[in-house]
């Protein structure tokens, strides 16, 4: 009872330091793991624990201590969306930087917090009052999160279309490393000739010589992350089942689909070992495998839409700031998996590494020599979503120019990666889907399809064995050409074809096959 008592006692200050995790999650519900807020949750509440003891301390009071902590955390915490009505809106939500509205912002509330601490009499009444505001604002955002699982959700039947591989043999000998580095947004040759002035055939042109099959006519099967992700380790194209609700709306089976995959399922009783980097983006971050490799134990994403609701959105320490912050990290992840690649598997049993790295999809955050970009604000948003702030011929520059050393560093990995002759490989090096300059999420009919369709693809098998790979090799197939030519499962190739979605129509599959040829 005595602990229950002091929960009620400081019960809004509590419900503050999980109210903006909350928030967050119901608002990507569809898209976010509950685990992957673990963490911020268990720091926001330590620090209003925190408080709670230091004011405590000071006042004599664990009520008024309450109040006084409740106000900084609301301070400091919901600044961002705040300041964006009063001062403007940078982008993405990231208040513009205003030193003199911060200070007069955190100034008002401290006076606030002092009235509380010192001046007011009726403690009580404004204890209840802000114990139930709260508890209001929690049971909505909880409310939104159960509802989608135990509502929204079963109303989805998606499947995936490939019950011809039921039966797979079991190879156990000679099994080769398997190598999946999923390159973001990486446009096909055609498109960076075509529509961005750039000749990428040195960078093909060196896969080849290094033994890759070069799919010099592949398409992404979806535009979008989540399907192609989904359809590609899966082997087998997406449908929509009898029971699909054309009302559900949610990324959350895809989610299911990539995190418990056909080809990890399948790799795992052979006796593979699985490795992943983190890649900042919720959907692939496999901390399910053995092994997850990552900077920091909070997802970079998260943390992006989290800190920048904060009051360090509009703080400048010297060469310091949140947005330098991010970008920083983001390089660094990146940089990351070039450096350790190579090297993360063992010499003993066979290794399946997994890398999604978000470029040279944008932010554009490196310069075509690596040096550093400056950004007015951070976001993992892309095409349409931009064009509020850049206009497309500097997205077109910016996002060669990251491409660029994109082919640097992957030029490096991958030379050193064939340098290790200790065990047979298996590296695919594959685009989820194309940039998006000219992209619109909401209509085929806005939307240059060729941009988003033509992407890179190219696979290094052992001993060269090409034999019956055609130059429109899409994703849906690279793993099953894997099992085949690698792994002596007996499968066949799908027909290779593309799909387009929209945000309005997001489980209606349009087939776009016959459009998506350059000479067409």
């Amino acid at each position: 009872m005595l602990v229950v008592n002091v929960i009620l006692r400081c019960f809004h200050s509590l419900g503050l330091a999980v109210l903006p995790i909350l928030g967050v999650w119901a608002e990507n519900v569809d898209k976010f793991v509950a685990s992957e807020l673990f963490v911020p949750a268990a720091a926001s509440l330590l620090s209003v624990i925190v408080g709670l003891f230091i004011f405590s301390r000071l006042t004599g009071n664990l009520e008024r201590a309450s109040l006084a902590v409740s106000t900084i955390f609301f301070a400091t915490v919901y600044y961002g969306p705040l300041a964006s009505v009063f001062v403007g809106d940078a982008g993405f939500g990231w208040p513009i930087t205003s030193c003199w509205f911060a200070a007069l912002w955190l100034v008002f509330w401290a006076v606030e917090a002092y009235i509380f601490v010192r001046k007011v009499r009726n403690i009580n009444a404004l204890t209840t009052f802000a114990n139930v505001f709260v508890a209001v604002l929690v049971f909505f955002n909880a409310w939104n999160i159960l509802s989608y699982h135990a509502l929204m959700k079963p109303r989805a039947d998606l499947v995936v279309l490939n019950d011809d591989l039921k039966h797979f043999s079991r190879q156990t000998a000679n099994l080769p490393d398997i190598y999946y580095i999923v390159l973001d947004s990486y446009a096909g040759n055609d498109t960076l000739k075509n529509l961005y002035g750039f000749d990428n055939t040195d960078f093909t042109n060196f896969l080849a010589e290094q033994g890759f099959f070069v799919a010099s006519a592949s398409r992404s099967n979806y535009p979008l992350t989540y399907f192609s992700l989904a359809s590609s380790l899966n082997m087998g194209y997406l449908a929509t089942g009898k029971n699909h609700s054309p009302d559900f709306h949610g990324f959350s089976p895809l989610v299911d689909l990539i995190a418990d995959s056909l080809v990890v399922r399948e790799l795992k009783p052979l006796g593979y070992q699985t490795i992943a980097f983190s890649s900042g983006y919720m959907a692939t971050e496999m901390r399910q495998f053995d092994r997850f490799i990552a900077d920091s134990p909070i997802c970079r994403e998260l943390l992006c839409v989290l800190s920048r609701k904060t009051i360090l959105a509009s703080c400048n320490f010297g060469s310091w700031n949140l947005v330098r912050f991010h970008a920083d990290a983001h390089r660094n992840a990146i940089r990351k998996v070039f450096s350790e690649l190579p090297s993360v598997a063992g010499k003993g049993q066979p290794a399946f590494v997994f890398a999604h790295l978000l470029t040279p999809h944008a932010p554009f955050v490196f310069a075509r020599d690596g040096s550093p970009l400056d950004l007015p604000f951070f976001d993992y948003s892309d095409g349409m979503y931009l064009r509020r702030y850049m206009d497309m011929s500097t997205y077109r520059k910016n996002y060669v120019d990251q491409l660029i050393y994109v082919n640097s560093q992957l030029k490096d990995c991958i030379s050193r990666l064939l340098a290790d002759k200790s065990r047979k490989k298996v590296i695919i090096i594959q685009a989820d889907h194309g940039p998006a300059s000219d992209v619109d999420y909401s209509s085929l009919e806005r939307t240059n399809i060729l941009e988003r369709m033509s992407i890179l693809n190219a696979i290094y098998l052992p001993d060269s064995n090409h034999d019956g790979l055609k130059p429109s090799l899409s994703p849906v197939n690279n793993f099953r050409a894997v099992f085949k030519k690698a792994l002596n499962n007996e499968l066949s190739l799908l027909p290779d074809k593309s799909y387009y979605i929209t945000f309005k129509e997001l489980y209606n599959f349009r087939d776009i096959t016959d459009r998506v040829d350059w000479n067409n």
